[in-house]
């Protein structure tokens, strides 16, 4: 991806912020034929360079061109503007997924709340409950369906959930 985007602007900055995992990551990374090692720093450091205060989960950008980050250990959202500027914060649980759809609807899943929660314009508009401890996220783009699958190592699965439909007018 940096190859392709590095022109634009694109750059991958990894901060590893967890002393004992120090001496993994790079034969890791070099297994994965990533071609650059994350700075060695801790959680006091990236945070008052980086404004970084938890481990992101999952990250996104949005048709506006906002860049949306699962701050899972705050239990929200983050937003920022393309250029990095910090926006806004949605609260919502967010240890899983993130996919937003073509008309802009942001779907996030949580593990330990065991729900996918449904924005609409930064709002909540739904809270979908599903088995398990949804990590993984899809939604069918055609029926908008939710898939997700759990990351329960004993009882791994794939759930379906269909969104509630508005009740037809009397």
């Amino acid at each position: 991806m940096l190859e392709t985007y590095q022109d634009r602007g694109f750059a991958v900055l990894a901060i590893n912020v967890e002393p004992e995992q120090r001496g993994l990551v790079g034969p890791v990374m070099t297994a994965l034929g990533v071609n650059f090692l994350p700075l060695q720093s801790d959680w006091k450091w990236a945070e008052d360079h980086y404004g970084v205060k938890s481990t992101p989960e999952t990250a996104l950008i949005d048709q506006q061109g906002r860049i949306i980050v699962a701050d899972s250990d705050n239990k929200r959202l983050s937003v920022f503007s393309k250029d990095g500027t910090f926006i806004k914060t949605l609260a919502a649980p967010s240890r899983g997924g993130l996919v937003i759809t073509p008309d802009g609807t942001l779907y996030v899943s949580d593990v330990n709340a065991g729900a996918v929660t449904v924005f609409k314009n930064d709002q909540i508009v739904d809270v979908i409950k599903v088995e398990g401890r949804p990590h993984g996220l899809s939604v069918d783009p055609v029926t908008g369906d939710v898939y997700t699958s759990s990351s329960v190592g004993t009882a791994p699965n794939v759930t379906k959930a269909i969104l509630k439909k508005p009740a037809a007018p009397k």
